[in-house]
């Protein structure tokens, strides 16, 4: 399986942002104006360049990064352009954690990745990967890492 990085986290704080900027619009226009044709065309053109800015920048992004996650079944990869960056084997991984997306609207940066904690060349180093829980499903060493951590979750 491959996965661009942080594809969640760009997608989930576009639409974030979009439906704030929305909702600003909606509650400057018609608090602020006297409700006209003229008002509301100008708040359709405006509610429609916010959504139009929201897809701009998902789209760059998606044109722009050439990073991925590349799972296969004793290890991952990052690769970056076609060259890989770094390989870890899921022997080296000691422990996994996930954070739900829902963190994130507590303020929990990690919130929407899993966390893996690995050994390299001694030490104990950790890298976080952006990713949907259904797709931790389909990951069976990272689902039984995790279950392994939290029996609950």
């Amino acid at each position: 399986m491959q996965i661009k990085k942080n594809i969640y986290l760009v997608l989930f704080f576009d639409a974030f942002f979009v439906a704030i900027g929305l909702f600003l619009n909606t509650l400057g226009f018609f608090l602020g104006f006297e409700i006209t044709k003229k008002i509301i065309t100008i708040y359709l053109g405006t509610s429609s360049a916010i959504i139009f800015l929201g897809a701009m920048v998902f789209l760059l992004y998606l044109a722009i990064c050439k990073t991925y996650y590349v799972f296969a079944n004793d290890s991952f990869k990052i690769i970056k352009d076609g060259v890989e960056i770094m390989k870890i084997d899921y022997d080296k991984i000691t422990h996994c954690e996930y954070h739900r997306f829902a963190s994130l609207f507590l303020g929990d940066s990690k919130g929407g990745n899993i966390v893996v904690y690995y050994v390299r060349d001694g030490v104990e180093q950790y890298i976080e990967i952006s990713l949907l829980k259904r797709q931790i499903e389909k990951i069976d060493y990272l689902k039984n890492a995790i279950k392994q951590k939290n029996p609950l979750s």
